[in-house]
C-alpha cells in the first residue's frame, strides 16, 4: 500500500507539476504577450498595417479602419491595392521591392478612403522578416493638416513677399 502512495505521489510531481504546469505556464506567458501586443497595436495613433511583400494585408488596427472608413473584415486579407492612389502613384506594395537591403522606407503618398476620396498620409514601412512572402509592417499616418499648415504658410509667404515688394520700391 505504501509504495502505491508513494508512486501516486511521484506521479503526481512528475507528471502534474513537472509537465502539465510548465506549459500552463507557458500559455498563460503567450496570452500575456498577446494581450500587450494588441494594447500597443490598437492604441497606436497611427493606422498599423501588417503585410507581406506582395502586399496582401494580415492584420490592421483600429486606426486604419477609422482613418479609411473600412471595417476590419473588408481589409484583412485584401491586398494594399485596395487603398492605392487611383493615378498611380507607387504605394507601399510596389514600394517595398525598392527597399533592396535596407529594413525601413519612409515616403509620402496618398491613400483612399472607402468613399472614394484622398487623404495625403506619410508612410513608414519596416520589414520584419524576408522569410517566405516576408512579414512588413507599415504605419500610415494621416498628414492632411500638415499639407494644409504648408499651403497656408507658402501663401502668407507669398503675400509677405508682395507687400515686401511694394515697400521697398514705394521707399526708392
Amino acid at each position: 500500500m505504501l509504495k502505491v502512495i508513494v508512486f501516486f505521489a511521484l506521479y503526481k510531481a512528475i507528471v502534474q507539476i513537472g509537465i502539465q504546469k510548465p506549459y500552463t505556464l507557458l500559455a498563460r506567458d503567450l496570452c500575456d504577450s498577446e494581450r500587450r501586443y494588441r494594447t500597443i497595436v490598437e492604441n497606436s495613433y497611427d493606422a498599423l498595417f501588417i503585410h507581406d511583400f506582395k502586399g496582401n494585408i494580415s492584420d490592421i488596427n483600429k486606426n486604419a479602419c477609422r482613418m479609411l472608413g473600412y471595417k476590419r473584415d473588408e481589409l484583412v486579407g485584401a491586398n494594399l491595392s485596395t487603398i492605392r492612389r487611383p493615378n498611380g502613384s507607387p504605394y507601399i506594395s510596389e514600394r517595398v521591392t525598392t527597399l533592396g537591403n535596407n529594413d525601413i522606407l519612409l515616403f509620402e503618398s496618398d491613400a483612399i478612403r472607402k468613399d472614394g476620396t484622398q487623404i495625403p498620409v506619410e508612410i513608414i514601412v519596416n520589414v520584419v522578416s524576408r522569410d517566405g512572402d516576408g512579414i512588413i509592417y507599415s504605419l500610415a499616418r494621416d498628414i492632411t493638416g500638415r499639407k494644409r499648415t504648408k499651403a497656408e504658410l507658402r501663401e502668407s509667404e507669398a503675400r509677405f513677399r508682395a507687400i515686401f515688394e511694394v515697400a521697398s520700391v514705394g521707399i526708392v
